[in-house]
């Protein structure tokens, strides 16, 4: 087996065990809450910040009226705006 085809399944293997420990529910539910609010910032530090910034640019382009928490153009959120935070360990 080539070491492409190796690297390929055991990412498909750690992708699908991952998952496979989501909530369904959960996931609606913040779908549900990205969909009803008017303004989402989004904050993470290390690569979960630059997953959270990819996350940015496609709510963005999706039309959502998104900003990255520390960005000179990141506007004050009150009440019914949406903070996402990514807190990992490390």
């Amino acid at each position: 087996m080539s070491n492409l085809e190796e690297y390929s399944n055991k990412i498909h293997e750690e992708v699908t065990a991952v998952l496979s420990r989501v909530d369904p529910e959960q996931v609606e539910n913040a779908l549900d809450l990205i969909q009803k609010t008017r303004k989402i910032a989004l904050y993470a530090g290390g690569r979960e910040g630059l997953m959270m910034r990819a996350l940015a640019m496609r709510l963005f382009h999706l039309g959502y009226d998104v900003s990255v928490v520390g960005e000179m153009t990141a506007p004050f959120l009150t009440n019914g705006d949406l903070l996402i935070l990514s807190v990992g360990p490390g």
